[in-house]
């Protein structure tokens, strides 16, 4: 996977549903590269699939980040019995460790989490990061809400959350509406920042299959030296680093990067040392492919879908 490989997820996370001859144009390629690129991708597992994604604050949901480390490998049911929580979006379990991506709208459902991970015997060490969004995926509000969704638009979205590809005429046959209101009410949903067309990524089955989270502490933590930081490790770093996360109630950024192996983890840790002035603490956990599993959106487009 080289830099053009990486441009094009970012693109695509962006907006799944972008022109291949627009990337090709774009990136100074031809657009048959382009869609053998994203054919490979598919095909090697790093694109699990094209969807969307409601504007969390359609639902007054955040993004909460659970770090765990285990006693022993975990079972295949264990980890699925954790992601089929309706609070949990995804998993990346290693072999000592993993993390969890969920969403919350309240405090109890924090603590429903909480209690959900500390009550597994397998499971020796917990943390419980409520996040802002990373910096690639800042999203505007909402001018909107939930209500504001026709009954067309939820068979639209239902099909767009397996296959955020799908041509407008194939969408137009399986849900009985035209070609035109397709693209209007999408377009609308687009502009109302109610939606985002993505794509489920998992870094992990990239050929450097570790995930690494590294959580640095500082002395002090603003969006502006959180962008800097970014920024810094995304330019000396680009074949390695992807996201990072801000916590919201404590001067921690937790950075994702990948790594082959040990040494790798090392050098990265190290790196980050050397680039980011005062920093308190800094630790690492090891993860592997990301698990995406039905959330509280399929639930709501199962719910509309019955109405």
């Amino acid at each position: 996977m080289d830099l053009l490989d990486k441009q094009i997820l970012m693109e695509l996370s962006n907006d799944c549903r972008i022109s291949y001859s627009h990337l090709a144009q774009k990136h100074n390629v031809s657009a048959n590269t382009i869609k053998n690129r994203v054919r490979i991708l598919e095909e090697k597992g790093i694109i699990e699939r094209f969807t969307f994604e409601f504007n969390p604050s359609l639902m007054n949901a955040n993004t909460v980040l659970i770090l765990f480390k285990f006693h022993n490998q975990p079972s295949e049911n264990l980890i699925n019995q954790l992601g089929m929580h309706p609070l949990v979006t995804g998993i990346g379990a290693g072999v000592e460790a993993g993390f969890a991506i969920g969403f919350y709208r309240n405090h109890t459902e924090i603590s429903l989490l909480s209690d959900v991970f500390h009550s597994v015997d397998k499971i020796r060490e917990v943390s419980i990061f409520p996040v802002l969004l990373p910096l690639t995926a800042d999203q505007l509000s909402p001018m909107g809400t939930l209500s504001d969704i026709k009954r067309l638009d939820w068979s639209i979205l239902s099909h767009l959350r397996e296959n955020g590809r799908i041509t407008l005429s194939e969408l137009s046959k399986k849900t009985h509406i035209s070609v035109k209101t397709i693209r209007k009410r999408l377009k609308s949903l687009q502009e109302r920042n109610m939606i985002r067309l993505t794509i489920q990524l998992n870094p992990g089955k990239i050929s450097r299959g570790m995930m690494v989270l590294i959580l640095v502490e500082l002395n002090k933590l603003t969006r502006q030296n959180r962008v800097s930081i970014d920024n810094e490790i995304r330019r000396t770093r680009p074949d390695h680093f992807w996201v990072s996360w801000q916590v919201v109630d404590r001067p921690i950024i937790i950075l994702a990067f990948q790594a082959e192996n040990v040494d790798e983890v090392k050098s990265i840790q190290e790196d980050v040392l050397s680039k980011v002035p005062d920093i308190q603490t800094t630790s690492h956990l090891v993860g592997g492919s990301i698990r995406y599993y039905p959330d509280f959106t399929d639930e709501l487009l199962e719910t509309h879908q019955k109405k």
